[in-house]
């Protein structure tokens, strides 16, 4: 339902087709390789999302939730698990190794995104048809260290205080492309630099930023409002 009331189809609901919202042109370009939606990293995406789904059920059962409470304010009578059931986890996702720069390498800092198209508009070369995320094989929901071609020193990769490849990270990833799912298109922001204009308070549009620093922001806003919820049982 959305906030007057009126029946909301999900499964066609703007939420699911956003560009990424990428308006810095010193922004590279992103291209995927190999992009599939094989086993076993799909499944890996599978389970991810339908405990993220289940989370935010429990949570909202609770008589003080955070994180659910947190998705759902600006959703009228939808929730964000209904929004994973019916427009993620129906096979509509799908991972790869992403390029940025023209190089995988240049790739490995890049976790997920959503939506099909680069800042300049151009269409995401190699994207998978109907899918509303893609998830890099190389970034931190599969990997719990950078190659030793992206860091000449083994580094960790992490996703705020939780190992690359470890549930909790990838909760976090999951989470925080949910959020990007839910912002709303209905007004885009003007360049250089999206601001925050979103059903998520305090989300902001990041995909622009070429610091990473929005990103950043954004993941500890995950954290805060969600750590509780992701670290329970």
């Amino acid at each position: 339902m959305d906030s007057a009331g009126l029946p909301v189809n999900l499964s066609t609901a703007g939420w699911f087709a956003p560009d990424q919202g990428k308006t810095n042109t010193k922004t590279p370009l992103i291209a995927l390789v190999n992009a599939n939606k094989n086993d076993p990293e799909q499944t890996a995406i599978r389970t991810t999302y339908e405990l993220a789904k289940l989370k935010l059920e429990n949570d909202v059962a609770l008589p003080n939730p955070t994180c659910s409470a947190w998705f759902n304010q600006g959703l009228g009578g939808a929730t964000a698990a209904q929004i994973i059931a019916a427009g993620v986890l129906p096979n509509r996702f799908a991972h790869a190794e992403f390029s940025v720069g023209g190089t995988i390498v240049g790739g490995e800092d890049y976790h997920a995104f959503i939506g099909d198209k680069n800042h300049d508009r151009s269409l995401i070369v190699g994207i998978q048809p109907d899918s509303a995320v893609h998830i890099n094989r190389n970034g931190a929901f599969f990997k719990s260290f950078y190659s030793a071609q992206a860091r000449a020193v083994p580094t960790a990769d992490q996703v705020g205080p939780y190992p690359g490849g470890s549930v909790r990270a990838r909760l976090v990833i999951a989470l925080h492309e949910l959020a990007h799912i839910l912002q709303d298109r209905s007004n885009p922001p003007a360049p250089p630099i999206p601001v925050s204009i979103n059903t998520v308070p305090g989300f902001q549009l990041d995909g622009g930023d070429p610091t990473g620093q929005l990103s950043s922001q954004n993941t500890a806003k995950i954290l805060q409002m969600c750590r509780t919820m992701i670290e329970r049982p």
